[in-house]
């Protein structure tokens, strides 16, 4: 089939194109196989070549690692393992008691937490707070587990820093902070250098916590992005020169992923946060914001009927909120509220 497809571009180019479909026709014709299949011949060549080829021995000293836990497992990998007698499944009641500890302590570590602080799960929205936090945990949880093991530039690109950013612009910077830790720990339990990871998320998440503050303007959300960019790739940098093989197309790529991961946890929160301070049935600082623009409609509509008013209620705001900043009040929502 391939040598018919060729056979005009073959054809003298002297010929005029008639001509040149002619000869096609007839060649065409008379193109046809005369080397046939012969599969003991197959066979007995590719013994041969077989034959022809070294063996190549692969020697393992004592204590040293074939194949590290959440790695991609090779042939000759596999073919080391099945050596040793490895590839037979083992007890995994080790595995199993260990996740159940770990998980254990998390459990521990959010009750200590909350019985310290009783006003998080206090009141009418308590039980819905608590909800939300459960789910953004359990959720981040699951796609980070799912998406990080067995690769090597993904665990750098994945934005679980998302999280501890909408905690924060949620509830508070400190609560962001204790989440993001537990979380950490057991997105990277049992994977391959999971310390350098810990470190890692854990070092991004706290850097983008303190640049977005109380979240009251959306370029917050740009200066977290940017923290948790410069952080990121700062630690990859770190990590990646200790290695006595380090190339620096690696580690452009790491110091990639992790703008990357700072645009994208920066995006997730800000997306998230309006979702869920709605179902909250709470206010945010953005929307507080937006209610205190001078152009909403509103603040129009008193202007225009009753500008004394206006006036006044300007000047109050201003008091309102020198007094709230006095005594650690939100001076925004006293603000806002004055209005």
């Amino acid at each position: 089939d391939s040598v018919i497809r060729d056979i005009p571009t073959l054809v003298n180019l002297s010929l005029t194109i008639d001509q040149a479909d002619i000869v096609t026709k007839l060649v065409t014709a008379f193109v046809i196989p005369n080397s046939l299949y012969n599969a003991e011949l197959t066979d007995a060549v590719r013994q041969q070549a077989r034959d022809t080829v070294a063996p190549v021995d692969v020697s393992y000293a004592a204590d040293q690692n074939i194949v590290r836990r959440g790695q991609l497992i090779t042939e000759l990998g596999y073919e080391a393992l099945e050596q040793f007698n490895l590839v037979a499944p083992s007890s995994s009641w080790q595995e199993v008691t260990s996740a159940t500890l770990l998980t254990l302590l998390t459990l521990v570590y959010a009750i200590m937490y909350l019985r310290y602080h009783p006003e998080l799960i206090a009141g009418n929205s308590g039980m819905r707070n608590l909800g939300v936090l459960a789910v953004l945990f359990i959720t981040f949880l699951m796609i980070t587990r799912l998406a990080i093991p067995g690769h090597a530039v993904i665990p750098f690109l994945f934005p679980i820093m998302a999280f501890s950013l909408i905690i924060s612009a949620l509830f508070s910077a400190e609560l962001a902070i204790v989440a993001i830790l537990p979380l950490v720990i057991l997105s990277t339990f049992s994977l391959p250098d999971a310390l350098s990871l810990d470190i890692y998320y854990i070092i991004t998440s706290i850097f983008g916590v303190l640049a977005l503050r109380q979240a009251q303007h959306v370029t917050s959300f740009f200066w977290a992005a940017l923290a948790i960019s410069l952080s990121g790739a700062a630690v990859a940098v770190v990590y990646r020169l200790l290695i006595p093989s380090f190339d620096w197309i690696g580690l452009a790529t790491l110091v990639g992923a992790a703008v990357v991961s700072g645009v994208a946890s920066a995006s997730i929160a800000l997306l998230m946060h309006f979702y869920s301070a709605q179902f909250l049935g709470t206010t945010t600082a953005l929307q507080l914001i937006e209610l205190s623009r001078p152009d909403h409609p509103l603040l129009q509509f008193l202007l225009r009927n009753a500008p004394g008013t206006y006036q006044h209620s300007l000047q109050l705001a201003n008091l309102v909120e020198q007094a709230a900043e006095r005594i650690g009040a939100d001076a925004l929502l006293a603000r806002v509220g004055a209005y």
